[in-house]
């Protein structure tokens, strides 16, 4: 997971919540992580790489990022190069996927 802290505050929208997250947007704001998500064509990867069907609704959740150089960073949660971990959910979301 890798990623560049926005002055230490961010939100990380993804679809995937677990282990390593190959696809996510980020931002400032949950609503900006969202769109990044999915107007930046990474929902779009997401869902071709897990083979979701056209049509399909997809459970996206956008959650603030606690980044490793911050003081909440716990650093026995992450693991080696990552720079940013899950931290509480914020939203949750159902996206149309349309290929």
């Amino acid at each position: 997971m890798t990623g560049i802290s926005i002055s230490g505050t961010g939100y990380i929208a993804c679809a995937h919540f677990e282990e390593n997250i190959a696809h996510f947007g980020e931002a400032d704001t949950p609503e900006k992580a969202l769109s990044d998500f999915v107007e930046g064509g990474e929902f779009s990867d997401y869902c071709d790489c897990t083979e979701i069907e056209d049509g399909t609704y997809v459970q996206v959740k956008v959650f603030k990022a606690i980044y490793a150089n911050t003081p909440e960073a716990n650093m026995d949660d992450f693991e080696d190069g990552w720079q940013w971990i899950l931290g509480d959910e914020v939203s949750e979301h159902q996206i149309q996927f349309l290929a």
